[in-house]
């Protein structure tokens, strides 16, 4: 995966962590990976 910086990288995996998510689930990961990349609070 390609990431903005170091902030986006880690906004996902804690998105992820705390969700439970299945490293299966393709669906949900590219949710978070657009979610993360965002400016906004998640």
């Amino acid at each position: 995966m390609r990431f903005l910086n170091t902030e986006h990288e880690n906004k996902l995996m804690n998105l992820l962590h705390r969700d439970g998510t299945h490293p299966k689930d393709k669906k949900r990961i590219s949710l978070f990976y657009i979610l993360s990349g965002n400016d906004a609070e998640v």
